[in-house]
């Protein structure tokens, strides 16, 4: 069975998305643990960057923002991201 295309790796990481933010990183590997192919999975990450849909300051300032509200330190936060 052929791998999916790149148009559906964009459509599974947006699903992934559309539930929280996720760093570029995180994506590559659900999609690549989904079957998808380097090259689909890297035009799709690109497609969503581009569109800013996926963007990794905007991951890293609301993931800093979820463990602070959740009481760690900045110590914890630092190494966390």
């Amino acid at each position: 069975m052929p791998p999916p295309p790149a148009e559906d790796a964009r459509d599974a990481a947006l699903r992934l998305l559309a539930r929280r933010e996720h760093s570029g990183r995180e994506l590559r590997a659900k999609l690549r643990g989904r079957g998808f192919e380097d090259a689909a999975i890297a035009a799709a990450l690109a497609e969503l960057r581009a569109s800013g849909a996926q963007d990794d300051a905007r991951f890293a300032e609301e993931r800093a923002r979820a463990l602070t509200e959740r009481g760690y330190g900045s110590r914890h936060v630092l190494l966390d991201l």
